[in-house]
């Protein structure tokens, strides 16, 4: 969720609301590891409503610290854990900013171990094909907004689902 919010370099009112929801949700495991670390260093972090580069910086190796896995599997367990967490992060402020999928395709380019895997190769097609103009128009938005979210759990997923079903309802 981190890479997600951080991927446009910017931190908006709904993505620093976001972050606060996660660290709500496991505000209750705070005498355990890795969320007795992360949460207050989130809070502390998110105090002055911004992520300046250094602390990105420091977020995201925190928490490629506490993720460690060794196999195979876990390599891709947790390449599509994190796919699901820079799309929660995307979705946070219901919009996908250009510089947002131009990040996500960086990042998909550079994992592309997880060929093969639902939903890594949907979502590397998606990206080529809305990007191959250089601009995100509405319907663009629109059908990456539907497919991010058919992955997405958070707290306010509710939210983002009701913004789906709007996007359906308006289909011709």
């Amino acid at each position: 969720m981190l890479c997600g919010v951080t991927l446009d370099g910017e931190l908006n009112a709904a993505e620093i609301h976001e972050v606060q929801n996660w660290c709500n949700d496991y505000r209750d495991l705070l005498d355990k590891a890795p969320f007795k670390e992360l949460i207050p260093t989130l809070e502390a972090i998110q105090q002055d409503g911004k992520i300046d580069p250094d602390e990105q910086e420091d977020l995201i190796w925190m928490c490629r610290n506490l993720a460690g896995g060794v196999d195979y599997f876990d390599c891709l367990t947790h390449g599509i854990q994190t796919l699901q967490g820079i799309l929660h992060g995307i979705m946070a402020d219901n919009h996908i900013s250009e510089e947002e999928a131009r990040g996500l395709q960086g990042w998909v380019d550079e994992h592309f171990h997880l060929k093969g895997c639902y939903p890594y190769d949907e979502i590397d097609a998606l990206l080529t094909d809305v990007l191959r103009d250089g601009t995100i128009d509405q319907e663009e938005q629109k059908t990456l907004k539907n497919f991010f979210s058919e992955f997405v759990r958070f707290s306010f997923s509710k939210r983002v689902r009701d913004e789906g079903e709007r996007v359906k309802d308006k289909r011709p």
